[in-house]
């Protein structure tokens, strides 16, 4: 565990999650059932760690956001745009509403793309067709796994690359994504 950075966990903090888990045993939902202790922030672990590749520390990297003295919620450091944009999506209070939901995978494809071909997000046209923007069959396939593992949205490579626009297409990944619930 020294390799992960472990931390010593003061008996204050122990006792504080054994009473939390006391006086709330039932989770709302089972992602908020595990508490992972005493290995350092996400961003603390070096970029070739294979627990930084491993599924089973991904929680880490939610697991640094805090709520601040105004009760605003503020997402874990370490993250860049895209992250944060996810985690805004993945974490909105009630869902969200269907704008702002909308809104935000927007946002995500527009910094997704923006990253497969190393330019700014300004450089993006949402009115635009994915394959005019240089989206090809590979790359489709990249984004489809994307959206897959990070969205949780199921779209097929043919609607990638048939797709009107940008901003059609994020209405379709909205209304399928599973980060959104009603």
């Amino acid at each position: 565990m020294r390799p992960l950075g472990s931390t010593v966990l003061p008996l204050s903090r122990m006792l504080r999650l054994i009473g939390e888990a006391i006086r709330h045993p039932l989770r709302g939902h089972p992602d908020d059932s595990q508490i992972v202790t005493c290995i350092a922030q996400y961003d603390g672990l070096s970029d070739d760690m294979a627990a930084k590749r491993d599924r089973r520390f991904g929680t880490l990297q939610v697991g640094t956001a805090a709520v601040g003295s105004a009760g605003i919620k503020t997402t874990p450091a370490g993250m860049d745009r895209l992250d944060e944009l996810v985690y805004e999506l993945a974490h909105q209070a009630g869902g969200g509403n269907e704008s702002r939901s909308g809104e935000l995978v927007q946002s995500a494809l527009v910094r997704k793309i923006g990253a497969m071909f190393h330019v700014a997000d300004a450089e993006v046209e949402v009115d635009v067709p994915l394959s005019q923007q240089g989206v090809d069959s590979l790359v489709a396939v990249e984004l489809r796994n994307w959206l897959s593992s990070v969205m949780k949205a199921r779209v097929t490579i043919f609607e990638i690359l048939q797709s009107g626009s940008v901003a059609d297409f994020a209405r379709m990944v909205t209304a399928r994504s599973g980060l959104i619930t009603a």
